[in-house]
């Protein structure tokens, strides 16, 4: 936590400089979805384009298309929705034509910190103008938006004379009372949810799953669920207790629970194939299938809000065969050939699987099935190793 002593008037200009510069964003929010609209902004989405994005600051754009558009985050390639944008610069750096290559980012992001060596605050940096250049029309509406932005710039401190140290410290404390704000709703709203609907329906939903009993009292299926975070815990929990794990290697193992760490929507299954799989790892995927159809024929017989192929879509195979290899000992860069996706993306599959596989052994030693838990502790010592697991990649 930051901890800086502050002079009483400089805290009092601190704490006006946070709330003006609060108000500012919102105004820049409110100009952006006003005037922002698609056909105004995809003209200036070029690579190499620096634009300032809710959430992220000022970043480059590394591809846009009519679906998405993907900027650099320090040195990571982010997809963002262009209503985040609230400003366009007027500076370009080189864009890679292959962002996801490690190197091409990081050369990228050099030039980014070149712009802003030499322009080193947000006023100095040149803008693109709304009217002039992104072509919104001249209104009161608009006018009066910028006049209202240039009260809120002149109402603020002189930022030479009130520390960094202090702006700061004020808006860590700001951020602790709104957390303390939300975490106090959160508990009012958790006293009264024994009230919803939403809870007696999964209430039924467990009570179908049989992972508690008719009276609310706890079972073996139960128990080990509550091991469980980091996928769903009720489709996790069938397969525990329905055997799908007895008869599979370690590696298999692995690259099973990969579809229920890989977040990533697949295409659509009625119009697309998985991917191709070994025999073993396609007769596992479909006891996995079986599994979530079991959980959500629960939900369904509750009155649980779900669609059926969305739900069984979420369960993503297309880590498998990459999840496999891995745990088989296969390097990182062979496991780059294998998928579409972002290294990062790949790193993060892996250590969120880990965690699954220590969650799962836990369970299965809570269930007393201390063999099945051995073979967890095996597939996750195979796939924790190497540059995934670093804790730096410059050591």
């Amino acid at each position: 936590a930051l901890r800086v002593e502050v002079d009483p008037a400089v805290e009092a200009a601190a704490t006006k400089l946070a709330a003006i510069d609060d108000q500012i964003a919102l105004k820049r929010k409110e100009i952006a979805e006003t005037f922002y609209t698609p056909s105004v902004v995809a003209p200036w989405l070029q690579p190499g384009r620096l634009v300032d994005v809710d959430g992220f600051g000022w970043v480059a754009v590394l591809s846009s298309s009519a679906s998405a558009t993907t900027v650099l985050s320090g040195e990571d390639a982010v997809r963002i929705e262009p209503s985040a944008i609230r400003r366009f610069s007027a500076v370009r750096v080189f864009a890679p034509p292959d962002p996801r290559k490690p190197d091409a980012r990081k050369a990228t992001a050099k030039a980014v910190a070149e712009v802003f060596k030499r322009f080193p605050d947000d006023k100095s940096l040149p803008l693109l103008d709304d009217a002039a250049d992104l072509g919104v029309a001249e209104s009161e509406k608009l006018e009066t938006f910028k006049a209202q932005l240039r009260a809120l710039e002149e109402a603020a401190p002189r930022r030479d004379e009130v520390p960094g140290a202090a702006v700061a410290a004020v808006r860590e404390r700001l951020a602790l009372e709104k957390l303390a704000s939300s975490a106090r709703a959160r508990a009012k709203e958790a006293r009264t949810m024994v009230l919803r609907d939403e809870l007696r329906r999964m209430r039924r939903v467990l009570r179908r799953l049989d992972h508690v009993s008719a009276d609310g009292v706890i079972a073996l299926k139960g128990r080990a669920a509550c091991e469980l975070n980091t996928a769903d815990e009720l489709v996790a929990a069938q397969l525990l207790l329905g055997g799908a794990f007895q008869d599979l290697e370690p590696p298999e193992i692995a690259s099973l629970l990969s579809c229920l760490v890989f977040a990533e929507k697949q295409q659509d299954s009625a119009t697309s194939k998985p991917p191709p799989l070994r025999p073993r790892l396609a007769q596992a995927r479909k006891l996995l299938l079986e599994a979530a159809k079991t959980v959500y024929d629960a939900m369904r017989d509750s009155n649980v809000d779900v669609d059926e192929r969305d739900y069984l879509d979420s369960f993503n195979p297309d880590m498998m065969p990459l999840v496999f290899e891995w745990a088989n000992g296969a390097n990182f860069l062979d496991l780059t050939k294998l998928t579409d996706a972002y290294e990062g993306t790949v790193v993060r599959v892996i250590r969120r699987l880990d965690e699954l596989l220590r969650q799962l052994a836990s369970a299965a030693h809570a269930i007393g099935n201390f063999d099945l838990k051995a073979t967890f502790d095996q597939a996750s010592a195979a796939i924790k190793r190497d540059i995934v697991f670093a804790a730096s990649l410059y050591l």
